[in-house]
């Protein structure tokens, strides 16, 4: 149950407070007052978009406040237990609107997405606005009506998950059927690429060694030349510096024999003759193997042009090329099988599409089953509204597979006995639509877990015995649920248990907007004034009283 909504700077509305009980609440007032500005705020509390346009002028944000009396409302504690929102019964919900962008929704004092609001008041209010009247008069929504007023949900959603593997296999078996189609020309193309690839043999670090190597046999004369230098000065030459370290070492030996101290610079120099002596052996094996071979740089220049030109073709080093070889061999093999893949998808595709027709024509039977209910409650309903002979059926048509099922629905209406239902979007008349709307609305909120149920002036287009048969059937809903109504028919704010007015006040330069609970005489005055008009007499009164008191 909605006990109070609190606006704040929202709209023309510096600051006021709405509370709520229990059964059918009204709310009246002038055309302007105000009344539409307290619906758009329960549209903002049950996750409708934020705009700066609702900030008050003058103001930087706006603040809306709604409290709930939950209590034997099953859906909620889950949800609030789910992200860890502290409850006892007591739901206040907040929306925080910002000229900054930095909008806020609160509840219990935790901060909460905008998806998360719009799924925990789904199962708190239901909001039938004027433009919803509309909706009936487009036949794709009547499915959606008939679904939501007693389809299976489990298998709706059961049907929806079988016709998305449809749809995936659809999509995979027209994929495999182009593959087959372009199968011979693609494995000519993936053997060409294969067998080039595989037939380089290439090596992952080959590169860089035949670089190594090619560097080598470009400069096979300076090494050469360089080689013979040193080793002809370190070694092969009279007084060479092998040469001269001996005389040193010798020149060392004699003088350790006269001081032991210059004993680890001897040892030191001929280790060093040693390490000469080997470096020189291996200068002149180097330099003995050095060959100039004109033909083998060829051969590597050509091996390096090929692994350069295969980089640029596919556009990558030689890891790269090798990764593109398996997914090419990957893909020749699912060619070579692609006829059983074919096949097997095909079977699938069958055996879901079994599963779906078995769902689709068990969801069919369920619906034209529910569908007859439906009829004959809505008439039911319509005749306490004022339309003794309605007639409105929900007629099928088979159509090709949905994720909603093969059935197409309309809804077919008549309020004449002598005449047979046609099309209810060509021979609806406003007030029709208005009473079949609130029907079918109410009938769908009946035995679901919202506690509350707001009517922006359902009345629209009607008036009289008609417009007091509807107020009187909003009483019935509000037994069940607690209603809001806002209206400006007399005829339906009689049945109210609670009666709000707002009124708009000019307080010098500023507007301002009051809202009062109705006390019973002032009940009267209101019913008065929506009767009466501009001048209201002693029988407008009597007969506003008349209204209250039967």
């Amino acid at each position: 149950m909605l006990t109070s909504i609190s606006l704040s700077n929202f709209a023309i509305i510096d600051s006021i407070t709405v509370d709520f009980r229990k059964g059918l609440n009204i709310i009246t007032g002038d055309t302007g007052a105000g009344k539409s500005i307290i619906i758009d705020a329960l549209n903002l509390i049950k996750g409708a978009k934020a705009s700066p346009e609702y900030i008050r002028t003058g103001s930087d944000e706006a603040s809306i406040e709604a409290v709930f009396y939950t209590k034997g409302n099953s859906a909620i504690k889950p949800f609030l237990n789910e992200y860890g929102i502290e409850f006892d019964d007591t739901l206040i919900i907040k929306r925080i609107i910002s000229f900054s962008g930095k909008n806020k929704i609160i509840i219990n004092g935790s901060n909460v997405t905008l998806s998360m609001l719009c799924t925990l008041t789904d199962n708190l209010i239901d909001i039938f606005g004027q433009d919803e009247n509309r909706d009936l008069l487009n036949v794709n929504t009547h499915l959606d009506y008939l679904d939501r007023y007693g389809t299976d949900e489990k298998l709706l959603i059961e049907l929806f998950d079988c016709y998305q593997k449809l749809e995936q296999l659809k999509s995979e078996i027209d994929q495999t059927e182009k593959k087959i189609t372009e199968k011979k020309q693609k494995q000519d193309f993936l053997r060409f690429q294969c067998n080039e690839i595989e037939n380089a043999s290439l090596g992952i670090k080959e590169e860089e060694t035949l670089n190594a190597e090619r560097k080598i046999l470009a400069n096979s004369e300076l090494l050469s030349s360089n080689v013979g230098y040193c080793y002809h000065n370190l070694y092969e030459r009279e007084n060479s510096l092998y040469e001269q370290l001996q005389d040193i070492s010798e020149k060392l030996d004699e003088s350790t024999r006269v001081d032991n101290a210059l004993s680890e610079y001897a040892s030191l120099v001929k280790d060093s003759i040693t390490a000469l002596k080997e470096i020189a052996y291996a200068l002149r094996d180097y330099g003995e193997n050095i060959v100039a071979d004109p033909s083998r740089l060829d051969e590597i220049q050509n091996r390096l042009k090929n692994i350069t030109e295969l980089k640029r073709k596919y556009n990558g080093d030689v890891t790269d090329i090798l990764r593109i070889f398996r997914d090419y061999k990957a893909e020749l093999d699912e060619l070579d099988n692609i006829d059983d893949r074919l096949s097997e998808l095909q079977s699938s595709y069958k055996n879901q599409m079994q599963v779906y027709n078995e769902l689709s024509d068990k969801i069919s039977v369920n619906r034209k089953n529910k569908s007859h209910l439906l009829s004959s409650n809505v008439e039911q309903e319509l005749t306490t509204m004022g339309i003794k002979n309605a007639r409105f059926i929900a007629r099928f048509e088979c159509i090709e597979p949905t994720q909603r099922g093969t059935d197409k629905v309309e809804f077919y209406f008549s309020s004449n006995p002598d005449e047979q239902p046609k099309p209810l979007v060509k021979v609806v008349s406003g007030g029709e639509l208005s009473r079949i709307m609130l029907v079918i609305k109410s009938l769908i909120s009946r035995d679901d877990n919202r506690s509350v149920l707001i009517y922006d002036e359902p009345d629209s287009g009607i008036g009289g015995a008609t417009a007091e048969a509807v107020g009187r059937k909003i009483k019935d809903y509000s037994n069940n649920h607690q209603v809001l109504c806002v209206t400006h028919l007399a005829q339906v704010a009689r049945f109210a248990d609670n009666h709000i007015t707002v009124k708009k006040e000019h307080l010098e330069s500023n507007t301002k907007v009051i809202a009062n609970i109705l006390n019973e005489e002032q009940r009267v005055d209101e019913l008065a004034r929506m009767m009466g008009g501009i001048k209201i007499t002693k029988k407008t009164i009597d007969a506003a009283r008349e209204m209250i008191t039967h």
